[in-house]
């Protein structure tokens, strides 16, 4: 962990400001897809400060963190398109919770690194596509949503990176994708500011 202290410090540096960002615009607008990516991005960094800190006596509380973090953020998207239809065409809310049930089964595979990788893998991508879907359609009926769809674009590569370079040796892949998610947040925070400022 010694040699990446710097990716650390780089995410709750750029993930904190973020994450006030994201609480500040739900607040305002009261929008409940922005209060789930900013608890989404919150419960991640807690789950970095606790391995930053502890390091393999907590990575556990790591693991958690990546989970809850994905699956609040694939709620906000489910939320996001729930808001998008016309109300007698909406879902009822509870079904926007429906990746949580993730969380009640992650005991039963948390000693199969496989299975655990395989969820994440599937929970990440599947967020990003969704949120493409999603961002691209506002952004076609919307305008003022580039900046969130290049954020979108952003952690695709870094999922990319991640997923499918990491384990090379002639390529940190995993180093790089952590810089580029880096950037997707930065770029995400703006998005949803300009997005909240041409609502108003």
């Amino acid at each position: 962990m010694e040699n990446l202290n710097w990716i650390y410090i780089l995410y709750l540096s750029v993930g904190v400001p973020a994450s006030i960002n994201l609480f500040i615009i739900a607040r305002k607008d009261k929008s409940l897809p922005v209060l789930a990516f900013g608890t989404s991005l919150t419960t991640f960094l807690c789950g970095v400060l606790l391995d930053y800190g502890f390091g393999d006596d907590l990575s556990l509380a790591r693991e958690w963190g990546d989970l809850i973090a994905i699956t609040t953020a694939l709620c906000g998207l489910f939320i996001e398109i729930r808001e998008s239809k016309p109300v007698f065409a909406r879902f009822p809310i509870y079904l926007t919770l429906l990746p949580f049930l993730s969380v009640l089964f992650y005991p039963l595979v948390i000693d199969s690194v496989v299975i655990k990788n395989l969820l994440q893998l599937i929970y990440q991508g599947g967020a990003i596509l969704v949120a493409v879907l999603v961002i691209s359609i506002n952004q076609f009926l919307h305008k003022k949503r580039e900046y969130l769809l290049t954020a979108t674009i952003i952690f695709l590569l870094a999922y990319i990176s991640f997923w499918f370079f990491g384990d090379f040796e002639s390529f940190p892949g995993k180093d790089v994708a952590k810089i580029v998610f880096s950037i997707g947040i930065i770029i995400a925070s703006i998005g949803f500011k300009k997005a909240s400022e041409s609502f108003n």
